[in-house]
């Protein structure tokens, strides 16, 4: 895990670089571990049922329920005042990603990864909302490269994805080439 904590701690780094910070104080973007994550909420039961005479701040896990040992991409998003939930000020870390693969199991965190779905979402919001300014490259060649990398990023983070490579990469399986299929 100490591996993985020097990665997130770089990739975060290089998050602030590359996305800059939402307000001059906290970065557009983080990745962090769900375990680790709490917030701060205004509580009105005890865990036990029990309704509390006023509302109470408590430090609550922020993933508890849903997303276990994994790592998550988040992104700062301010919460209008007519939008209030129990959370506690203006300011949340939402999360957009989690890092894991199509069943549901851990995958390290990847800074190519973090930057493909900020990228798409920029994107998505672009498409949406209009652009600010024009790239000097046309939207086909953009979409070209960029399904191109992420062709790259799931062969690299995919690649044994089937019983037959499974079994290959454990050394169960057996392969023949061309090679051991001539006569001799």
């Amino acid at each position: 895990m100490l591996e993985y904590k020097l990665n997130v701690e770089r990739f975060n780094n290089y998050l602030q670089r590359d996305f800059g910070y939402f307000d001059g104080i906290h970065a557009n973007y983080r990745i962090v571990y769900s375990d680790n994550e709490k917030e701060k909420r205004f509580v009105t039961h005890t865990r036990e049922g029990l309704e509390y005479i006023r509302p109470r701040i408590e430090e609550v896990p922020k993933y508890k329920q849903w997303i276990h040992n994994k790592f998550v991409l988040e992104k700062m998003t301010f919460i209008p005042n007519d939008q209030q939930t129990d959370l506690l000020g203006n300011l949340s870390y939402e999360p957009v990603w989690v890092f894991q693969d199509k069943d549901g199991n851990f995958l390290p965190p990847n800074y190519d990864v973090a930057k493909l779905v900020i990228a798409s979402m920029n994107e998505a919001m672009a498409w949406r909302y209009g652009v600010k300014y024009k790239d000097e490259r046309s939207m086909a060649d953009f979409k070209e490269v960029h399904e191109e990398h992420i062709k790259e990023l799931q062969k690299e983070l995919f690649a044994n994805e089937t019983k037959v490579g499974d079994a290959l990469a454990i050394g169960s399986g057996v392969s023949i080439t061309s090679d051991d299929m001539r006569e001799k």
